[in-house]
């Protein structure tokens, strides 16, 4: 991890090359658990707007029910996270369901 470190300081610019160095010192003074919540809402989001797109290119009514269902269901999740008595619960559902469903994941 040093390593990597390293050399992510020799390829930042200098402004980069100061937000990292502060970055690996600093204690963070947020909820840990509210940062969670924040980056799940951001990928749900950015996966409901893909879905979407999905939507309007989708050829049969089966398929566009199934991604409507799935918008329906993500558009829920979110807005748990708002809720401090589901926030947690949800933070969870949504990184589990991203990490198998959402963008970037390595079998397409």
């Amino acid at each position: 991890a040093e390593a990597d470190l390293h050399a992510a300081l020799e390829l930042a610019s200098d402004d980069v090359r100061a937000l990292i160095s502060r970055l690996a010192v600093e204690e963070p003074d947020g909820d840990p658990d509210q940062v969670v919540a924040d980056l799940a809402r951001y990928a749900a989001t950015r996966e409901i707007e893909a879905l979407r797109a999905d939507a309007a290119a989708a050829r049969t009514p089966d398929d566009l029910r199934g991604i409507v269902e799935c918008i329906d269901w993500l558009r829920h999740r979110v807005e748990e996270l708002e809720r401090p008595d589901s926030r947690d619960q949800a933070s969870g559902v949504l990184v589990a369901w991203l990490a198998d469903h959402g963008e970037g994941r390595a079998d397409g």
